[in-house]
């Protein structure tokens, strides 16, 4: 657990691996859009990240990319957000959310 450097100053367990701090709601939408977002219980654990989309190896930063309700990062399909759910199948739970809209992770405000 650590403290958003933001105004809002929440206490929350997302950590940016690419920047290094601990990172609320409102900043992965804002300020983290396409960097590797995990728990920084993970980042405890292995610090290493891939800068690539999982499903086509692409660097994330190439294009746009969507954010996926496990936090991860893959890049926005050519087509519609069904075709991206076609192509994670039941690798991903939850349904797709495109960078910059707000996220309902169920973590407390």
């Amino acid at each position: 657990m650590g403290l958003c450097k933001c105004p809002k100053r929440k206490v929350t367990n997302l950590f940016c691996f690419e920047h290094r701090v601990n990172v609320c709601e409102h900043c992965l939408v804002a300020n983290h859009a396409k960097c590797i977002v995990q728990s920084y219980l993970q980042w405890l654990q292995d610090s290493d990240y891939n800068p690539n989309c999982r499903l086509c190896n692409i660097p994330l930063a190439s294009r746009e990319t969507t954010r996926l309700v496990c936090y991860g990062e893959a890049l926005a399909p050519r087509g519609d957000q069904a075709s991206l759910r076609g192509q994670l199948g039941d690798w991903f739970p939850g349904p797709p959310q495109a960078a910059g809209q707000s996220l309902s992770l169920g973590l407390p405000q």
